[in-house]
């Protein structure tokens, strides 16, 4: 058994052969949605995901992720497939991105040959080095670049998983946006998966 820190999401992978679901104790006192609503994401589907962590100089995370199943749309599901963002500490640096109502979010999305994903970043500590990290264990046809809009540096995290850069607190929130390409799928394919023939 491990503790997991308040305030952080997680992910299993099954491996294969029968999952039986963990046994999670959870003060509520430590963890509280962004809003009122799920704050968990569940499938049972294998899908793409894209995993984030971001840490800073002392050693405070969070991690963010956004799946790509096409049970769900691009809008906010409420049937599992989108959760609400459980926001750090203040002394935590947070990552996120926002539905369609400005709320912050853990995201689901129709798979796309490309995507574009707003990132928003948080953090309390001025002139902080920071470190995005990517887990591409979940990544399968992925391809992912983050874009630094501050500095304009695109940083392919398929080829180099770890992204440094320097957050001060007058950074605009909207900073990163991730780029993501998905080999397993072509243009025409997801044209007919977002207009069906019928």
């Amino acid at each position: 058994a491990f503790d997991i820190l308040p305030f952080q999401s997680f992910w299993v992978k099954n491996e294969g052969g029968i999952f039986t679901a963990p046994q999670l104790s959870i003060d509520r006192r430590y963890t509280k949605p962004s809003i009122d609503g799920p704050a968990y994401l569940k499938t049972t589907t294998v899908t793409d995901l894209v995993a984030l962590a971001v840490f800073d100089a002392d050693s405070a995370r969070d991690t963010w992720g956004v799946q790509y199943n096409a049970d769900f749309t691009d809008n906010f599901d409420l049937n599992g497939g989108d959760a609400y963002k459980i926001f750090s500490a203040s002394n935590v640096p947070t990552l996120h991105s926002l539905e369609a109502a400005q709320n912050a979010q853990l995201v689901s999305r129709m798979p796309k040959a490309i995507d574009t994903v707003q990132l928003y970043f948080y953090s309390f500590k001025n002139n902080q080095t920071c470190h995005i990290f990517f887990n591409d264990d979940y990544a399968g046809n992925l391809t992912v670049v983050l874009h630094d809009k501050l500095t304009n540096v695109f940083h392919n995290l398929s080829q180099n998983t770890t992204y440094t850069f320097t957050h001060n607190t007058n950074n605009a929130a909207n900073r990163f946006e991730l780029i993501v390409s998905n080999s397993g799928i072509s243009v025409e394919e997801e044209q007919l998966a977002q207009n069906p023939v019928t």
